[in-house]
């Protein structure tokens, strides 16, 4: 490479490197007071553990296992502990990892593409308007989308596979301990910070069995491979394994039993993440039917799985694309392998073949990949803190009108739960913390645990979720009242949100888009009715 032309290539990745910071710090800077109600479920087990009372729900209640991401929730205690205040302490970590992960991706990039072409993977992943509305959601997203991407960076680094120099061959299959070992720890806190995490061991073995079938890798490096892995995962895995096997008693974490209620939502999210992934695979065939090494295997291997897995997953709490945000970080790199093996046919000098291929990735981002303007963001932000601002209101009523140790039968066991009186028990219709209604006996009958409402549980208070969009409530809610559940209980108050009108800069009038009905039983109704009128 002559000097001109590295220098050239040396200011366009400077230049690119900043446009994707100022692009990014802008579009967290206009999310930055999102947060998602979910991610107080988190945080209220959270809560729990810092209090000293272990993973439960309540101090008083068996363990369930309510969340998906145990190392988040240990996160979340830790800042709870050192005093540290949570949601903004949250979102930078957040934040700073969603940083790493871009590091990563480059990183991994390197080891297929020259500096400036491997900016391009990471320019059209950031892109993507999910990146930045899930990183400072509350949720781990950014800081599971890093673990994945510096495994996937690792994995190929521990075969040999390091920084890509032009016309200078490879060193494949010179076996490096170290970048196997940070795999196979990446891999444990992968599967640590959220449950499917345990996906992830399949594009690496799926690329070691490759390598192995094509180079006959040397049976004592096999060996020294099956060392490190068994004491950087299979060990610590076991052990966390074990324990909340012990401690929760179920395989499955309730969260992802729960999932087994729903069956109506078959493809949608599949079908809203290959809408994003299409174009991207068009771009991706002349790489995909090249000659190429193993490493193919860890670029599209888990989209693939990710389809597969949550081919019948609910989509709320899930739009942008949330759970495959860490798929798509390594796809976005056959993009621009495609783009640049397609121009390897035509002979440009190596210059214009880089320049062409930034200028087409460039393009294509804009073109289709989704950003979301700020406007559109601030309109969303705003409308989620309407609806955040309604369930405080709730969290008011609650607090003061509320007996004490009442039963609540609630949808959104998020922010309510958190901020109300701890001496409330609230019952979730969602069944994410809800142990009862995974119990042999009900088996995630809706039918059979409505039956155990009326009969023996009879909460105090129903908080009934309205969708005016659907004119339907949540499931359990729907079969309540199909079984006259409510003719026990008496409408006290109605909440309700909008969406929010940009133009107007205020949310619309017209029509609601979420209510909560708040029900107490006919005993307490009358009583209340007066209490509230004075």
């Amino acid at each position: 490479m002559n000097a001109h032309r590295a220098s050239l290539e040396s200011s366009l990745t400077v230049l690119l490197a900043a446009l994707i910071l100022l692009q990014l710090v802008n579009a967290l800077y206009h999310a930055w007071p999102f947060t998602t109600d979910d991610a107080f479920i988190s945080w209220h087990y959270a809560q729990t553990m810092a209090n000293g009372l272990g993973f439960r729900w309540y101090a008083n209640t068996p363990p369930v296992e309510g969340y998906s991401n145990f190392l988040w929730v240990l996160l979340a205690s830790l800042f709870l502990k050192l005093g540290v205040p949570l949601i903004p302490a949250v979102k930078c970590f957040a934040s700073i990892s969603l940083l790493a992960a871009l590091v990563f991706l480059y990183q991994f990039a390197r080891t297929f593409l020259s500096p400036l072409l491997a900016m391009l993977p990471v320019y059209l992943f950031s892109h993507y308007q999910g990146v930045s509305w899930w990183t400072v959601s509350g949720f781990e997203t950014s800081f599971f989308v890093a673990l994945a991407l510096l495994m996937s960076w690792q994995t190929a680094s521990a075969l040999g596979f390091t920084k890509w120099q032009g016309a200078i061959p490879l060193k494949k299959n010179r076996y490096h301990a170290r970048a196997w070992l940070i795999a196979c720890l990446n891999l444990t806190l992968l599967a640590l910070t959220r449950f499917e995490g345990l996906l992830w061991i399949i594009a690496p073995f799926a690329f070691l069995l490759c390598s192995h079938s094509h180079y006959k890798l040397p049976s004592s490096q096999l060996r020294s491979m099956f060392l490190v892995f068994s004491l950087g995962f299979i060990l610590p895995y076991s052990l966390y394994f074990g324990w909340r096997l012990i401690y929760f008693g179920h395989l499955l974490p309730n969260s992802y039993r729960c999932k087994a209620i729903v069956s109506t939502h078959s493809f949608h999210l599949v079908n809203d993440y290959l809408y994003l992934l299409f174009p991207c695979l068009i771009l991706s065939l002349p790489y995909l039917c090249a000659r190429k090494d193993c490493r193919h295997l860890l670029l599209w291997l888990p989209s693939l799985l990710y389809c597969l897995l949550l081919c019948r997953a609910d989509p709320v709490i899930a739009y942008y694309n949330r759970l495959f945000l860490a798929a798509f970080g390594v796809f976005s790199l056959l993009p621009v392998l495609g783009v640049k093996e397609f121009l390897n046919n035509f002979h440009f000098s190596a210059k214009n073949n880089t320049l062409l291929s930034m200028l087409i990735i460039v393009l294509f981002t804009h073109l289709f990949i989704p950003s979301g303007k700020i406007v559109n963001i601030d309109t969303e932000v705003k409308h989620y803190q309407e609806r955040s601002a309604m369930r405080m209101k709730v969290v008011e009523f609650l607090n003061r009108h509320a007996t004490e140790n009442a039963k609540i039968l609630l949808a959104d066991c998020g922010i309510i739960p958190f901020f109300a009186r701890k001496d409330l028990q609230f019952i979730d219709s969602q069944c994410l913390t809800n142990a009862e209604m995974t119990s042999a006996r009900i088996h995630l009958s809706l039918p059979l645990y409505a039956q155990d409402l009326q009969q023996k549980i009879k909460p105090d208070w129903i908080i009934r979720t309205y969708y005016p969009q659907w004119q339907r409530g949540n499931d359990l809610t729907e079969v309540l009242q199909k079984q006259d559940f409510f003719k026990n209980y008496h409408l006290i108050v109605t909440y309700q949100s909008h969406r929010f009108d940009s133009q107007q800069g205020k949310p619309q009038q017209q029509e609601a888009d979420f209510i909560y009905q708040i029900y107490a039983r006919n005993e307490l109704a009358n009583y209340l009715m007066q209490k509230i009128e004075h």
